[in-house]
């Protein structure tokens, strides 16, 4: 038998939780701790595009686990580079798959030439699940030395991230929010957070319009003598409630941008959701700018009203710990957080629907997002959210492991087929398929699916 040193392995045991898609990181600012760092439907399906730091991360804990691995079963072949990195010679890697076999997959580490691990994949919680199983295998002679540091610094910090509005009363919310937060003593809490940020920007915004048409743009119309200038105006400004302005709007991307930075509410909103385009809006069109700020602030004001309402019928029903837990993994859109708050509150029993029509709030949420007029590549997107976003669907780590299910809602719907490629920025992106100089709208077919889901699924680790 081998000899088999599991605490090694400890603070990767310490990091399993209840929360299969919880992702791992290592955190520098706390003796290289283990944290949660979001979870997979927030850090996947809605930051499809990752940043040079969010893959350093991912590779850092990649890292320190094959290091562990490799420490619990004494193998050779770990060197620790000058400038800190670890590298894995093949002869260790080889070792490691026999031993491991399917359940390492080390494609998913990108081992490149120089052994270091450069896939930039985050680690899941169910992934070392898999591999500690796998590892403390019946075959093996487990042993835990008592001499092997297994100290607080060890230890797993969470640390995930962050009615109609008329008779919505900010100051009474923000107090609610603040005594949530007062009692549950844990600024992990990313639901009541990002709750409070929701209400802080309300506030910043005050009666100001959220979009608005800019005020000298027929002015500049008229007086401008150059056509070219007079293509450049922007009709359209959004308030900036950190600059305390407006400024100007070309596209609806411009202010969804702007409400996912980190400084305004720091979480994606679907503004493709609302009927309102500015580059293509001509005077008298049914959906003007207000239509978009109806959108936002519906959505805003119905999550911090769930949050802050939710914590009371919690604490009078006995259930904080629920409501940690879901406030500790709220969601990554403010849609789902939406969609999410609202199915707990449901299962609480606080409304009289059936667990059937619980079910149903997340099915009726991915109509809404496959809708005849959505591109091809953002319905997958909603298909995978959906899957991934209930608790009692079997979750898998490929396309394939999805593939069947999407093919089931998409095949034969008509819509806009788009297809991916990569910018000039380097990121994956998606465009039209053109037919005749018009963007092809047909019935979806398996092959489509077959064709840009594995891209989709997989540019999510770019």
């Amino acid at each position: 038998m081998s000899d088999f040193n599991m605490a090694a392995l400890d603070s990767f045991n310490r990091a399993i939780s209840d929360n299969d898609n919880a992702i791992v990181n290592v955190d520098r600012e706390n003796n290289n701790r283990l944290k949660y760092n979001g979870t997979f439907r927030s850090a996947n399906i809605f930051r499809w595009m990752r940043s040079p730091a969010t893959k350093a991360a991912n590779n850092e804990v990649r890292t320190q686990l094959l290091k562990s691995l490799g420490e619990a079963y004494g193998l050779n072949g770990m060197t620790t580079r000058s400038d800190g990195k670890v590298k894995f010679s093949q002869d260790f890697i080889n070792n490691l798959r026999s031993r491991l076999g399917a359940e390492l997959k080390i494609e998913d580490f990108g081992i490149n030439r120089d052994g270091l691990v450069t896939s930039g994949r985050p680690l899941t919680v169910r992934r070392i699940k898999e591999i500690i199983a796998k590892a403390s295998g019946p075959d093996l002679n487990v042993r835990t030395a008592s001499n092997v540091n297994t100290s607080a610094s060890n230890l797993i910090i969470n640390t995930a991230s962050s009615g109609s509005e008329s008779d919505f009363d900010i100051n009474s919310y923000k107090n609610k929010l603040n005594e949530a937060f007062k009692k549950m003593k844990d600024n992990g809490l990313g639901g009541i957070t990002g709750a409070q940020t929701c209400l802080s920007f309300l506030e910043k915004l005050g009666s100001n319009p959220l979009v608005r048409e800019d005020p000298d743009y027929d002015f500049l119309c008229v007086t401008s003598n150059d056509e070219e200038e007079r293509e450049k105006l922007v009709r359209f400004q959004y308030y900036d409630v950190n600059q305390q302005k407006y400024v100007p709007m070309k596209r609806i991307d411009d202010l969804a941008n702007y409400l996912n930075d980190k400084d305004t509410l720091g979480m994606p909103i679907h503004l493709e959701n609302q009927s309102f385009r500015p580059q293509k809006y001509k005077e008298g069109d049914k959906h003007g700018p207000e239509a978009v700020e109806k959108y936002v602030k519906h959505n805003i004001t119905e999550y911090v009203r769930l949050v802050a309402d939710l914590y009371y019928d919690c604490k009078k029903a006995g259930k904080l710990n629920d409501y940690e837990s879901k406030m500790r993994y709220p969601g990554g859109c403010l849609e789902a957080r939406l969609t999410n708050a609202s199915e707990f509150k449901e299962k609480l029993g606080v409304t009289e629907l059936s667990d059937n029509e619980v079910d149903n709030v997340r099915d009726m949420q991915r109509l809404a997002d496959t809708g005849e007029k959505v591109p091809l590549h953002n319905c997958i997107f909603a298909e995978l959210n959906a899957i991934i976003s209930d608790p009692n669907a079997e979750q898998g780590d490929d396309w394939n492991a999805y593939a069947d299910r999407v093919k089931k809602n998409l095949c034969g719907k008509k819509h806009p087929i788009t297809e991916i490629y990569v910018n000039e920025q380097g990121q994956t992106a998606y465009r039209p398929v053109m037919q005749n100089g018009k963007p092809l709208v047909r019935e979806i077919t398996a092959q489509d699916l077959d064709e840009i889901g594995p891209k989709i699924y997989e540019s999510i680790y770019e």
